[in-house]
């Protein structure tokens, strides 16, 4: 099944189980369309493209809540996974609580950038991680 967006009943459930004012890093799997497909129709991009775009655009709105792309990588053939899912493209971003993630994901200004995100993708999963272990 492929997933772009969460549902209200996910999103309540997110904000219930990160303990408040916690910092978390948020797990991007991402799947790309070989064509972006924006609403209008109008841009003749690739997926990848437009999601470099949605990056381009969020980048300011992540620093202005205090979160923080931490890693990105191209993701590699699965070696435990359901057979024929593949990611195209992992990324970690780092947020320093569910409050200020949903700050930036209500901002007027991103929701409009989150456009490209759409366009760009055939499918994702967001999975919020907690740190239970320090390298210390």
């Amino acid at each position: 099944m492929e997933t772009l967006h969460p549902t209200k009943e996910q999103i309540k459930t997110f904000i219930k189980e990160i303990p408040e004012n916690t910092p978390f890093v948020m797990l991007n799997l991402l799947k790309f369309r070989d064509k972006a497909q924006y609403p209008d129709g109008k841009k003749e991009i690739t997926g990848i493209q437009a999601y470099e775009e949605y990056g381009k655009q969020t980048y300011h709105h992540l620093q202005k809540v205090g979160g923080k792309a931490i890693w990105m990588g191209d993701a590699q053939i699965p070696v435990i996974a359901p057979t024929g899912k593949h990611w195209d493209k992992v990324l970690l971003v780092q947020y320093p609580s569910v409050e200020k993630f949903m700050e930036m994901t209500q901002n007027p200004d991103y929701i409009k950038s989150a456009v490209h995100r759409t366009a760009a993708l055939k499918d994702s999963r967001l999975i919020p991680m907690l740190e239970t272990m320090s390298q210390k």
